[in-house]
C-alpha cells in the first residue's frame, strides 16, 4: 500500500513539474505576490466548501468526482510559483484528507504528502493525527431509547451532524494507517512528536493499536521514538494473555510480533547484534537492549523548511 501510495506522489509530482514555473515576486517562505495570492483566494472560495458538508442528493461518484476536482485544482496552484509552495495550499489539501467520500481523502493524502512545503506538511500532519485521536475517543452520540420514557427526538440539524461526524469517524480510521506511515517518512522532530502522542494516546486507551505508528516512529528511529514503541510493544505484549487482557477490544498481540520484527530489522541495519527473541518478557530485554545501544541512535532530526531543497538542523 505504502509503495503504491508513494508511486502515485511521484507521478503527481512529475506531471505537475511539466507547467511548473517560479515566481520572482513571490517570497520563498513567505507571502505570495497579489496577482498568486487572489488566485489563491478564488479557487479557496470556491473549493473548500466542497470538504465542509457532504451534498445533499448527489451520487457517491458525483460526490467524488466534485471533491478530486477541487483538490486537483488546489494543488495546481503552487505550480505557478515552485520557488515559494504556499503553506495556505497544504492546509486547504489536509481539510480534504477529511473529507467524507474515501476516494476524495485518499486522493487528498497523496497530493498533501508530494507538496514542496515540507515545513507545511509537518504542521499538517500533527493535526492530522491529532483530530484523528480525537474522532477515536470521542465518537458521536445519537439518542439513546430508554423503555418507559418518551426519547427526545433530536433536530435534522443535528443528526445530519451527527451523521456526518459518524462517516468523518469512519474515513479518519481507514485512512490512519496512510498518514501514520507518511509521517514517518517525514524526518523532523515534531513528526517525531505528533507520532508519539498518537501511539501513546492508544496505549493509555487500553484499546486497539495501530501497528502503522509504532512502525513509523521505527522510521524516524530517534531515542524517543523507539522509546515509545517499546511502550507500545509492552501493550501488545501484555496483551497475548487472556488474563492480562483489556475489556473489550485490546491490542492485536500478533501486531506485537511485526513491532518486534521491524526492531531486529532496525537493529540489523544499523550493526546492532544480539536482538532479543519475541518470547514472553521480550519488552524487558528490548528495554535492556536499547538501554545498551541508545547511543547508536540519533536524538535530533532537525527541522524540514518551507523552502523547497533547505532543511534545519539535519
Amino acid at each position: 500500500m505504502l509503495g503504491v501510495l508513494k508511486a502515485s506522489c511521484a507521478i503527481l509530482a512529475t506531471s505537475f513539474a511539466a507547467d511548473a514555473k517560479e515566481c520572482a515576486q513571490c517570497t520563498p517562505g513567505g507571502a505570495l505576490c497579489v496577482t498568486h495570492a487572489q488566485e489563491q483566494a478564488n479557487v479557496f472560495a470556491d473549493c473548500l466548501p466542497r470538504f465542509e458538508t457532504p451534498p445533499r442528493g448527489v451520487s457517491l461518484d458525483d460526490e467524488a468526482k466534485s471533491g478530486l476536482e477541487a483538490l486537483h485544482r488546489i494543488a495546481a496552484l503552487d505550480e505557478s510559483h515552485i520557488n515559494a509552495p504556499s503553506a495556505a495550499v497544504v492546509d486547504a489539501l489536509a481539510a480534504g484528507v477529511h473529507d467524507v467520500n474515501f476516494k476524495v481523502s485518499q486522493e487528498a493524502i497523496k497530493l498533501l504528502y508530494s507538496s514542496r512545503n515540507r515545513d507545511a506538511v509537518v504542521v499538517a500532519s500533527a493535526k492530522l493525527l491529532a483530530a484523528t485521536t480525537d474522532f477515536l475517543a470521542h465518537p458521536p452520540k445519537f439518542p439513546v431509547i430508554q423503555f418507559g420514557k418518551e426519547p427526545k427526538s433530536p433536530s435534522a440539524a443535528e443528526m445530519d451532524g451527527q451523521s456526518h461526524r459518524w462517516a468523518r469517524c469512519i474515513v479518519a480510521m481507514a485512512i490512519a494507517p496512510d498518514v501514520l506511515i507518511n509521517t514517518g517518512s517525514l524526518r523532523d522532530d515534531r513528526a517525531v512528536a505528533a507520532l508519539r502522542a498518537f501511539v501513546t494516546s492508544e496505549i493509555n486507551a487500553k484499546g486497539s493499536i495501530h501497528v502503522a505508528g509504532p512502525i513509523a516512529l521505527l522510521d524516524l528511529g530517534t531515542r524517543d521514538a523507539v522509546r515509545t514503541v517499546l511502550d507500545a510493544l509492552d501493550a501488545f505484549e501484555r496483551a497475548r494473555s487472556w488474563a492480562n487482557a483489556y475489556k473489550g477490544r485490546r491490542p492485536d498481540p500478533a501486531l506485537g510480533k511485526v513491532v518486534h520484527d521491524r526492531l531486529v530489522e532496525l537493529a540489523v541495519k544499523m550493526g546492532l547484534a544480539e536482538t532479543p527473541t519475541w518470547v514472553p518478557g521480550a519488552t524487558a530485554k528490548w528495554r535492556k537492549w536499547f538501554e545498551k545501544n541508545q547511543a547508536s541512535f540519533p536524538e535530533n532530526l532537525g527541522t524540514l523548511s518551507s523552502v523547497p531543497g533547505k532543511s534545519v538542523g539535519h
